[in-house]
């Protein structure tokens, strides 16, 4: 069975799924260089006594990253900066959780529904969230501007850890 959507449909589409796709690929680009940095962590911060296994989970990332800026002292002078980008980063992953997990129930131009099941308990709780394509639009735009930041940040990250000036304490 062949359908004929209506223009306004497929621009509803269009919209939606552009917002939505921003936020998609600027978390790849943000998981990429916080990837990055763990993986700097295990090469220069004797990362074997982490005594972890690649790969992990975001949560697990990003312990280790704000655990290098506690015992390295090679990044003392980036420790602020850096528990201010694993704040936001955690931030950016709640955002990228509640709305790329789940299913789009109904959307139009102004709108997109959101279902997800929320797992907190034996039972997983349905859950339903409408959100402005505004608002999806203004936090993909957010994710991509800190992803060129992060990008920048890691290059100091590095840059940083290759230096024998110290080693972790």
């Amino acid at each position: 069975m062949t359908r004929s959507w209506s223009k306004e449909v497929t621009q509803n589409h269009s919209t939606a799924y552009l917002a939505i796709g921003k936020v998609a690929v600027s978390w790849a680009h943000i998981e990429y260089e916080l990837e990055l940095c763990v993986s700097l962590i295990y090469s220069h911060c004797e990362g074997k006594l982490l005594n972890e296994n690649c790969p992990m989970n975001f949560q697990r990332k990003l312990k280790i990253f704000r655990w290098a800026f506690e015992s390295e002292k090679r990044l003392s002078d980036l420790k602020s900066d850096g528990s201010k980008i694993a704040d936001a980063m955690s931030s950016f992953a709640d955002y990228r959780n509640q709305t790329l997990h789940g299913t789009i129930a109904f959307f139009n131009r102004s709108e997109v529904v959101f279902d997800k099941h929320e797992f907190g308990g034996r039972i997983p709780k349905p859950s339903r969230r409408t959100v402005p394509v505004a608002e999806i639009e203004k936090n993909g735009q957010e994710m991509e501007d800190f992803s060129f930041e992060l990008g920048y940040f890691t290059s100091q990250f590095e840059e940083a850890l290759r230096s024998t000036t110290s080693m972790s304490t």
